[in-house]
């Protein structure tokens, strides 16, 4: 009604034609199902969760004055529901997404609640680990059944609790293969995702949930010994180069996982090597170059050569321009920390590595007038500083000029640009 009343006006004003109104009305008509198929599918997300959740509550209540034929058949009752109602879905309502969406979740809610139950009632032997694999396995092709983004990131959450308990374990010296198995059925429907919708919201949720589970579960390749920071640097760097990629050129800086997640990790590991700690002839790190090493060595020489390779890309799609400066620091870092580590002072040639870095991105945003570049690299020398600030060998008239200059800069760098005419935000 809004938009009819304001086109009216603006035909009597003389600014619009009858025809170009009629265009933008039909425009806003067609964009009002896309608001209310967002709604009913959050709300059907929500009613399956409810619904699978309050039926275990029920059942769970009054279980035990249950005989074991009744208790076997209240553990089937949800799942056979959850199924006729995931059929009714595909058959009756394909195209309703809240339809599909909320009836896959109550059958993740239903699979679930029937394995424990079975196990429950028929004392069966089991671990955790075993509970979850079976769920998630049982899972993971309804996801292309029912071409539910919810059951997918169900899954992906589900294989991460899989594999932070079998891959975080004590004393564990075998690869997490069912976490990394469940992670390779899930990829094709990520990347139809990423092809056929890629600016819907799941989207963006699944390249949150993917970076996320990758950097929480890359720790866990055996052994995990001093080999581990090298494939982290390797990872972040290749997050950090994908966010990069011209399919992410337009997107939100809230929408790129990989750029973000990358980008942290990246800082996180350049800052630790700031540390004098980590340097000298008592760092304590371990990478031993026998055998037991080889998956580690296999996994950086191919995580090198996909970072290598993405590098390659944006710098034949993009130009040398759109190389990130951050990326620079990856090789320098990884022979540093091969060769180096028994170096006192290396802690300081970090140190003036992140300082150049900062410095370069600062001067990236103030050329480009652009304000969260011009603060990222602030920020990244403000925590340089920061850290330097606990090192016992700087006075402490040196820490407070280091400081006083810090807080000038950021002043008279922000001032200058919010003074700038045509300075760009965040996007």
């Amino acid at each position: 009604m809004k938009i009819r009343i304001d086109t009216k006006d603006l035909i009597q004003a003389g600014i619009l034609d009858q025809d170009t109104a009629n265009q933008i009305e039909q425009y806003y008509h067609q964009r009002a199902p896309i608001g209310n198929n967002r709604l009913f599918t959050a709300f059907g997300i929500l009613g399956g969760l409810l619904v699978g959740a309050g039926g275990i509550l029920l059942i769970a209540h009054n279980w035990e004055s249950l005989g074991r034929g009744v208790q076997t058949s209240f553990a089937f009752i949800p799942l056979l529901i959850a199924q006729l109602l995931s059929l009714y879905a595909i058959v009756r309502k394909p195209d309703l997404m809240g339809w599909r969406e909320g009836a896959a979740t109550a059958l993740f809610c239903a699979v679930g609640s029937s394995i424990a139950l079975v196990g429950q009632i028929y004392n069966l032997p089991g671990s955790m680990e075993s509970y979850l694999l079976t769920w998630m396995l049982l899972c993971i092709p309804m996801v292309y059944v029912m071409r539910s983004s919810m059951l997918s990131l169900l899954c992906i959450g589900g294989a991460v609790y899989y594999g932070c308990i079998v891959g975080y374990e004590f004393d564990r010296e075998q690869m997490t293969w069912g976490f990394w198995g469940m992670m390779a059925a899930l990829l094709p429907y990520y990347l139809w995702q990423i092809r056929d919708r890629f600016n819907s919201n799941f989207t963006v949720f699944h390249h949150w949930f993917w970076a996320l589970a990758v950097m929480i579960m890359i720790a866990t390749i055996p052994p995990i010994s001093g080999w581990t920071v090298a494939v982290y640097l390797f990872a972040v760097g290749i997050f950090h180069l994908i966010g990069h990629l011209p399919i992410f050129e337009q997107t939100l800086i809230r929408s790129n996982a990989y750029r973000v997640v990358g980008s942290i990790g990246t800082w996180i590991l350049l800052f630790i090597g700031c540390a004098s700690e980590f340097w000298g002839p008592n760092h304590g790190w371990t990478h031993r170059w026998d055998a037991e090493n080889i998956p580690v060595w296999l996994t950086i020489g191919a995580l090198s050569l996909l970072w290598a390779g993405i590098l390659y890309v944006i710098y034949r799609k993009q130009g040398v321009r759109e190389i990130p400066i951050l990326a620079a620091t990856i090789i320098p870092s990884f022979l540093a920390y091969l060769f180096l580590l028994e170096v006192p002072f290396m802690h300081w040639i970090m140190s003036a590595m992140v300082l150049a870095v900062g410095i370069a991105y600062t001067l990236k945003g103030a050329r480009e007038n652009h304000l969260l570049t011009m603060n990222y690299g602030l920020v990244s020398i403000a925590i340089l500083v920061g850290i330097r600030f606990f090192d016992d060998s700087l006075s402490f008239i040196l820490k407070g000029l280091l400081f006083l200059g810090v807080g000038i800069g950021f002043f008279v760098a922000n001032y200058r640009m919010i003074k700038t005419p045509k300075h760009h935000e965040a996007k």
